[in-house]
């Protein structure tokens, strides 16, 4: 995985802030380039890549996301 910092890129995403820090992921506040509006990205910790568990958690929470009115 790419060192995400501040100012970098990812994809379709410029990372304008970190946000938080936990045990298993780092939130950033970011630019969409393709909608330019600011959007919110989590993500995981490479060592928590493996856990099945976490995967799962992870894609459930990003499913229920996307259903949000935004």
């Amino acid at each position: 995985m790419t060192d995400l910092h501040p100012g970098g890129q990812l994809e379709h995403f410029r990372l304008d802030a970190g946000v938080a820090v936990s045990g298993m992921a780092t939130i950033f506040r970011a630019t969409g380039l393709r909608v330019g509006r600011t959007v919110a990205l989590e993500m995981p910790h490479p060592h928590m890549e493996s856990d099945p568990a976490f995967s799962e958690r992870f894609q459930r929470d990003a499913e229920i996301c996307r259903e949000l009115p935004h």
